[in-house]
């Protein structure tokens, strides 16, 4: 059981300790400032064609619960995200917000159509507060779009579903975290690279691991570890 853990990145506090050192874990913290991870998660539509690429469908949520250290508030709408906990590495985290986009009804279609790419990963782009950064992350759906998809964590978010990112880019009330993603994206097109990787087949490999049979049970187990310290100086518009 602590194989299979260790292999998708997560064991508790008292595993982790027991198979890295304290210099490990610090170099851990060090080469991984970032405080959490953002998931564009672009939705293939076989009809659309070109337009996969020129307005891409993205999956959108909305936020049911609020947590100022990451300028996240309820009502807000957002692409699925999560915090890093202490000591997970990046699949681990990865994980942690795909479980905003399915649940285990769905994660036998998720794990065979869900891809990373080559230019999947951009490292500590965006910025919450002061004296945080989180990584974004392009992944492609290349399955069914009509699932009605449900989170694992049904609690804290509640699926909106596909959105062209144009129209995404119009919603009053977007979290900060994608709204730095999606004018990222406006500049640097890298949901186009994702995707021109995926066709291309550039690094392409499915994003849920083998062995993983259950994200409710993987979260489950992932809760019972803290999230990272941040460090949160609110800014002059922040109520």
């Amino acid at each position: 059981m602590v194989r299979e853990k260790q292999d998708i990145g997560l064991t508790t506090l008292h595993e982790r300790a027991s198979v890295v050192g304290v210099e490990t874990r610090r170099t851990e913290l060090e080469t991984r400032p970032s405080v959490g991870i953002l998931a564009l998660i672009v939705g293939l539509d076989p009809k659309r064609n070109g337009d996969n690429i020129s307005d891409p469908w993205i999956w959108a949520i909305t936020e049911l619960q609020g947590k100022p250290e990451t300028e996240k508030r309820a009502g807000q709408t957002s692409a699925p995200a999560e915090t890093r906990t202490i000591w997970e590495n990046r699949r681990s985290n990865v994980l942690g917000a795909v479980a905003e986009f399915t649940d285990d009804r769905t994660l036998p279609v998720v794990a065979k159509h869900l891809y990373e790419v080559e230019s999947t990963y951009q490292d500590g782009r965006i910025a919450i507060g002061q004296s945080n950064v989180a990584d974004m992350a392009v992944f492609i759906y290349d399955g069914p779009l009509d699932i009605p998809f449900k989170p694992t964590c049904h609690e804290e978010v509640s699926p909106i579903g596909w959105v062209k990112r144009s129209s995404l880019r119009e919603f009053d009330g977007l979290r900060s975290v994608l709204r730095q993603a999606l004018d990222l994206d406006q500049k640097e097109e890298f949901i186009r690279q994702a995707l021109e990787d995926f066709y291309a087949n550039r690094g392409k490999k499915l994003v849920i691991p083998e062995q993983l049979e259950s994200i409710e049970d993987f979260i489950a187990r992932r809760e019972t570890s803290p999230d990272v310290p941040i460090v949160y100086f609110p800014k002059p518009t922040d109520a």
